[in-house]
């Protein structure tokens, strides 16, 4: 017995405006930032239709991927992007935020010490969660 398909017309109607009105929101607010980063209009609406035709590579890649590698490999390489996207972010402020204390050398070490015991304990943790994630039961 084959599953049942929830698809219908209306839904994917609904699933593709949705997704146009986050996506049009998501643009603009690119296409803002980039302007008060100083570029002309011109070269925001390049710079912005260039990061739009990426997901085109990111499509192609994803089925060669899909084909050849396992689930596993892909869904690992998806987390490490996230992770490099929020470290990205939150390593320029965590530095800020040591010279802001400047208590010398110290201060310094304690301030990096607990950083990285910080981000040493997110990344144990998931760990743990992937090596165990076939035994967790909830409820």
């Amino acid at each position: 017995m084959e599953p049942r398909s929830n698809s219908s017309p209306s839904l994917a109607l609904t699933l593709l405006l949705s997704r146009s009105r986050t996506l049009t929101l998501l643009y603009a607010g690119d296409f803002v930032i980039l302007l008060n980063a100083g570029m002309s209009i011109q070269q925001a609406l390049f710079f912005n239709f260039i990061s739009a035709c990426c997901c085109y590579l990111g499509m192609g890649f994803g089925i060669l991927a899909g084909s050849h590698f396992s689930a596993n490999w892909i869904f690992a390489l998806a987390g490490g992007m996230f992770l490099y996207i929020a470290l990205a972010d939150m390593f320029p402020e965590m530095n800020e935020v040591s010279k802001e204390e400047e208590g010398g050398v110290g201060s310094s070490l304690v301030s990096f010490a607990i950083q990285n015991a910080g981000l040493l304990t997110g990344f144990i943790i998931m760990l743990l969660l992937t090596m165990y994630s076939g035994q967790i039961q909830l409820g």
